[in-house]
């Protein structure tokens, strides 16, 4: 059953893009890590369990976690509907960290990749 709560929803949507993209999914392989997004704002959090490069458990619980991010929940919720790149609210102190810079990086480069990708261009449109 899915989630009603805008952060579970929105974190659901970005797992699916993100496992459509086998190659993106291929390059993280080597990566495990629990994630902790939670908003500053509202009583909304989502823990996502990455396995082997894959997401393998999404919860609203306070699992354990090896990074935590912090952002208002408009943030949290832009950034994973690949409206907004993460650096420019971590940038300006919108957005915190904590944990492992290496598990920082490669959500980073996950979500910074998705949010480019979703600016391209889709093959037979003109953009002008």
């Amino acid at each position: 059953m899915m989630s009603t709560l805008p952060l579970m929803v929105a974190a659901e949507e970005f797992v699916a893009i993100y496992h459509a993209d086998a190659k993106l999914c291929a390059d993280q392989a080597d990566w495990e890590c629990v994630v902790r997004l939670q908003a500053s704002d509202a009583p909304q959090r989502v823990t996502i369990a990455v396995r082997n490069g894959r997401v393998r458990a999404l919860s609203a619980g306070t699992d354990t976690a090896n990074l935590i991010v912090t952002a208002p929940l408009q943030i949290l919720l832009d950034i994973l509907q690949l409206r907004l790149n993460p650096n420019q609210p971590y940038i300006f102190g919108e957005l915190t960290v904590s944990g492992q810079e290496a598990d920082f990086m490669r959500v980073d480069f996950v979500a910074s990749t998705l949010c480019a990708r979703a600016r391209l261009p889709r093959a037979g449109t003109n953009r002008r």
